[in-house]
């Protein structure tokens, strides 16, 4: 580690114990008042013009919990959006409690149940809880997958991810250690009665801050962002985007176009517990850029999250932006389309170019829990992580084609054509190319997509290049499947038969986009 790396080190680390302090940053809070203060005195010093946004938002936080099974008292945490309440009754222990056969024989009426939190999604748990209330649970208790951490995650109450308002939680739920939930199901096998007792605060009309830093203007702006709200320490998951923004504005304060943002918002906020809780700041500020105007000057969207542990990874907005990151950073990353988990989200829907450092995959066992500590992180992937943030700073103008955004688009439409009509067509060079129609047709032609029912289907959104376009692979699969069935291989063929999804939703506008009726052929 180099004198510059190590000076990084130590000033990500002072950012967490001095300007953060280590604490919870919910946004809404008069916590996250003060540390967008500090943010903003930062940028303020090295002469780049500071904006507040104010962003209203639904404000959630945990008062106290406690959790006794007898004499003992049981170290807890209150799952965000969890309501107030006290329940004391028998614990009933229900294995991850996603699939039906888990409750065959268990009866839940009136009782507290404790699940194994799913660890192949830990956003599972909304339906893990959805399952236990709807059989009658007053109470529900989540013990990690994880060794040695404790953890929050959203829980939301309704039946998809829509961008609409959503349903109250009707039950308290929170969360407790590996150790603590194995020494509970000891309980729950004896018949023994616990009580759970929640309180929690909610403001329906609360104020988030989105901090805003413009340097030199220019017509062409690049955006570096991050956000600042996290739960519990917090220190990768984005403490140190946070640092990394501030470290390198120092570099960049007098380069052309450039714009710094720490984002309020991001693991919670949207308004009246709607389904889509996340990255509402991220789709504030987008708002907020189209009625400036300044939306269509944006070059390019540079967003860290969770930049913590190798293997580091780029997620791009189109897939010409990953084959121009993969010959310009070569093996220095992995690539991807880019995911809707992260606050470059906003910006790809609307067409702009956008890129999210991150190793979320590599994460989980840390992941918004009171071990996201800086000893936990990599420090050569968080090195690496910000020497590639600086060299994407430096040639954001090298990314996004949209000449050559449109030739992906038509060759994948010619290749599909071809498949069904078997007609041999080359594919000719446009020569002239609407940048403003290209813009239009990435925020349209890729999407994340859900694959089959929210309830009953395990697993994340995934981002498609020409979703529209999925049916195609389904009537491939269906060829091979009657194939398979006139040569007799019929197990193969009903195997093959249960791998094609029932549905492929776009969440957040819970549009259908294929639909397969399986039960049809029963």
């Amino acid at each position: 580690m180099g004198i510059k790396d190590k000076e990084f080190k130590a000033f990500s680390i002072d950012v967490f114990k001095q300007l953060f302090e280590g604490k919870e940053i919910i946004s809404g809070w008069e916590e996250e008042r003060l540390v967008t203060k500090r943010i903003s005195d930062y940028l303020r010093d090295l002469s780049f013009e500071v904006r507040y946004l104010e962003v209203p938002c639904m404000a959630w936080r945990e008062k106290y919990v406690e959790i006794r099974e007898g004499s003992r008292d049981v170290p807890a945490l209150a799952l965000p959006y969890s309501p107030s309440g006290y329940a004391e009754a028998p614990l009933v222990y229900a294995g991850h409690g996603l699939e039906k056969d888990e409750w065959e024989g268990i009866e839940v009426e009136g009782k507290i149940a404790l699940l194994e939190w799913y660890s192949e999604e830990l956003d599972e748990v909304v339906w893990q809880y959805r399952e236990a209330v709807e059989r009658g649970a007053v109470g529900v208790i989540v013990y990690d997958a994880y060794p040695g951490v404790m953890r929050r995650i959203v829980v939301h109450f309704s039946e998809d991810y829509s961008y609409e308002s959503g349903d109250p939680l009707p039950v308290p739920v929170v969360s407790v250690s590996r150790l603590e939930g194995l020494r509970l199901i000891k309980a729950a096998r004896k018949g023994l009665n616990v009580s759970l007792r929640v309180e929690t605060e909610l403001r329906h009309k609360a104020t988030g801050f989105t901090v805003e830093a413009i340097g030199d203007e220019d017509e062409a702006i690049t955006l570096l962002t991050a956000h600042h709200d996290h739960w519990l320490s917090g220190f990768g998951d984005n403490v140190l985007g946070v640092a990394m923004l501030l470290f390198l504005s120092k570099e960049l304060v007098n380069s052309k176009g450039i714009r710094i943002v720490s984002f309020c918002c991001e693991e919670s906020g949207a308004l009246d517990y709607s389904p889509w809780y996340w990255v509402w700041g991220s789709r504030n500020y987008v708002h907020y850029l189209k009625e400036k105007g300044v939306l269509e000057k944006l070059k390019i969207v540079i967003n860290i999250d969770v930049a913590t542990r190798n293997p580091i990874k780029l997620a791009l907005s189109s897939p010409e932006m990953i084959e121009r990151a993969r010959k310009i950073l070569g093996k220095k990353a992995e690539y991807e389309l880019g995911s809707p988990y992260f606050d470059s989200y906003p910006f790809m829907v609307e067409g702009v170019p956008s890129i999210t450092i991150h190793s979320m995959d590599s994460y989980f066992d840390v992941y918004h829990t009171n071990k996201d500590i800086p000893e936990l992180v990599e420090w050569d992937a968080v090195i690496k992580s910000y020497s590639i943030v600086k060299e994407l700073a430096h040639i954001a103008s090298k990314f996004a084609d949209s000449k050559e955004f449109m030739r992906l688009v038509r060759k994948s439409i010619l290749e599909i054509s071809q498949k069904i009509l078997n007609e041999k067509k080359s594919l000719k060079e446009a020569k002239k190319v609407d940048h403003e129609k290209a813009k239009k047709l990435r925020g349209l032609l890729i999407t994340p997509i859900f694959e089959g029912d929210y309830s009953k289907d395990h697993g994340p959104f995934k981002t498609v290049f020409l979703p529209q376009l999925l049916i195609v692979k389904d009537y491939e699969s269906l060829k091979r499947i009657f194939k398979l069935i006139e040569e007799g291989k019929i197990n193969e063929a009903y195997r093959m038969l249960e791998r094609v999804p029932s549905k492929r939703i776009i969440p957040g506008d819970e549009k259908i986009v294929t639909r397969f009726p399986k039960s049809y052929l029963k």
